[in-house]
């Protein structure tokens, strides 16, 4: 019954995004929120669910592709970005091949290695043509996206109180989906805490939605300060569900994000977004101690303890080690991928990682990760850019500058540990939200006039 309800709600939505891919964005955010919790109460959860808004993400790239010249018009407004992606899409067709090398069984470590590196792009070219005249465009579906994540975080209390249901919509559940699974954050030798799924699949993409969902808050905040209320409260729902998940990163997400926030602000507004910052802080941290049980507060706080360890072993230690065992083309796309264990049994043993700058080196080498490292120095220069035309022209550059936080906070947190952004959904997220950036030089950059036509020859008065 409930595979036949989404079917039908995944077919509904592709008919839509087809017609009209800005209204199918709303759908495919409410496909991706639903897949997690109708793929546990399905008998064996099968795992193919989690890419069940795919379809309409795809009709939404048709309609796209039916409404311009997507490709062209991009790269005539950024043409020295070309030679850049061809180098990197080349490298990843060098390291499929080694993936191939391990039989038949590495087309599937490929599909799945492709979906993180690739996966993201019709994201990224819908974000990019999503807004036709400012940012303003983009406040309504934020209202409305973060009106269903707090509808969908109703689960994590609901966990966290014990209630159950006749079926394992909360938590964690096992593969056949009888028992729930409990998993555990350990923040010293002797305390841990149960950390909290709700109705998501797992801990980790709960929190990461969640603390999306503080960020969105902190966003409206800024830009609809009339309704602070409503974010302030949105605000303190989503960090609490944060805490509750025992994912410290995702905390340090939130974290992040208001420094760099402030960082990348204009000067004249960054007294207004500092007072903002500071009120939601006060309000929320009181709230949180008065709610929360103290162990989500002390295990979020455990995080600062070896936090420069942490950044420093995934980013310089492990990386230098890896120089001298990847070698120029890594073991191949895919192969430290999640679902791709199974390589293992076709004779390949790749070196434990967790870090996500190691895990490129790993999969690609150190062409293939020098090349990606280009590709992302093109794609900063290009942000720094679009900075660059909004202050020329002007324009508030708050939603620019919360965007550019938003993805460096994660690129921060993906340094740290790369498997919360296996999920196909949250790289749609990502995807958009850096298409979002870089259209700020499409928004202020004038159109091309068009070709005037010629005037037809008239006959000569009195001919």
């Amino acid at each position: 019954m409930y595979s036949l309800a989404l079917l039908a709600l995944v077919t509904v939505s592709c008919l839509v995004a087809l017609q009209n891919w800005r209204t199918g964005l709303l759908l495919c955010v409410i496909v991706g929120m639903v897949q997690d919790p109708i793929r546990k109460v399905i008998p064996g959860t099968p795992p193919y669910l989690v890419m069940a808004f795919v379809p309409v993400y795809a009709a939404m790239f048709v309609g796209l592709l039916n409404e311009r010249a997507v490709v062209r018009d991009f790269f005539r407004l950024y043409p020295q970005s070309l030679t850049i992606a061809q180098v990197f899409f080349l490298s990843l067709a060098v390291s499929s091949i080694q993936t191939l090398s391990y039989g038949a069984q590495g087309l599937f470590a490929i599909a799945v290695g492709l979906t993180f590196y690739v996966g993201w792009i019709p994201a990224f070219f819908l974000g990019y043509f999503f807004l036709r005249q400012s940012y303003r465009e983009l406040e309504r579906p934020l209202i409305i996206f973060g009106a269903l994540t707090s509808i969908m975080m109703l689960g994590v209390p609901l966990e966290y109180l014990g209630l159950k249901f006749s079926e394992p919509w909360l938590g964690m559940v096992t593969k056949d989906g009888a028992l729930p699974l409990e998993w555990r954050r350990w923040y010293n030798e002797t305390q841990w805490v149960a950390m909290m799924s709700g109705f998501y699949r797992a801990p980790e993409i709960m929190a990461w939605h969640a603390a999306t969902l503080v960020i969105m808050s902190i966003y409206l905040l800024l830009r609809r300060p009339a309704f602070a209320g409503v974010w302030v409260a949105q605000t303190a729902w989503g960090l609490a569900c944060v805490f509750l998940g025992g994912r410290r990163k995702m905390f340090f997400i939130v974290f992040i994000f208001a420094g760099l926030l402030l960082l990348l602000s204009e000067s004249r507004r960054r007294g207004g977004i500092l007072f903002y910052l500071l009120f939601v802080t006060a309000i929320v941290l009181f709230t949180s101690t008065l709610f929360i049980d103290a162990r989500y507060l002390e295990t979020a706080q455990s995080g600062f303890k070896n936090a420069d360890e942490r950044i420093t072993g995934h980013t310089v230690t492990g990386p230098l080690w890896l120089f001298g065992i990847v070698g120029p083309f890594g073991y191949g796309v895919g192969t430290k991928s999640q679902g791709t264990q199974h390589l293992e049994g076709a004779g390949i043993s790749t070196p434990l990682v967790e870090g996500g700058f190691e895990k490129v080196l790993v999969e690609l080498g150190i062409v293939g990760t020098a090349s990606l490292l280009l590709f992302g120095f093109v794609l900063v220069r290009l942000a720094i850019l679009a900075f660059r035309r909004v202050w020329a022209a002007q324009l508030d550059s708050t939603p620019l500058a919360a965007l550019a936080a938003f993805l460096l906070a994660n690129a921060m947190a993906y340094l740290v540990a790369f498997q919360v952004y296996g999920d196909p959904l949250i790289g749609f997220f990502l995807g958009f939200a850096l298409g979002l950036v870089l259209s700020a030089s499409r928004l202020v950059t004038p159109p091309e006039p068009a070709a005037a036509e010629p005037v037809p020859n008239e006959p000569a008065v009195g001919a």
